[in-house]
């Protein structure tokens, strides 16, 4: 088992990824990451949905501040993670193509380099 260390938003794109991906189930290969910590990741979207209606700072801060540890119990998992990372990086890149507000396109951007360094971070710690 491999204990990784996201940040909120990082862990957030993760999980949105992977809610509608097929590989959520449990297979041969033992349970999906987004199966191992699909209880976590509900409370903690259900605390940032309350915080974006209530508290603009406290989401910003637990977004962008803070941390989730997420334990990896197989190698499968960790190659979920990463193929759901290089799906949502092509989506905000077929978006930046797409153009736009400049501002929107600049986050966008600093998302994907947020990403690919997650990425290598994860790949850094694969067995």
């Amino acid at each position: 088992m491999t204990e990784f260390r996201f940040r909120v938003w990082e862990f957030v794109r993760v999980m949105v990824r992977l809610e509608s991906a097929p590989a959520r189930r449990t297979g041969k290969s033992g349970p999906s990451f987004y199966r191992v910590h699909r209880e976590a990741w509900e409370k903690l979207d259900r605390r940032l949905g309350r915080l974006a209606e209530s508290d603009a700072e406290a989401f910003s801060d637990l977004m962008m501040n803070q941390h989730v540890t997420a334990a990896f119990e197989t190698p499968r998992q960790m190659r979920e993670v990463s193929a759901a990372l290089d799906g949502v990086v092509a989506e905000m890149s077929r978006e930046i193509d797409k153009g736009g507000d400049a501002e929107h396109l600049a986050s966008l951007d600093n998302e994907i380099k947020g990403l690919g360094a997650l990425k290598r971070r994860l790949n850094a710690q694969r067995p």
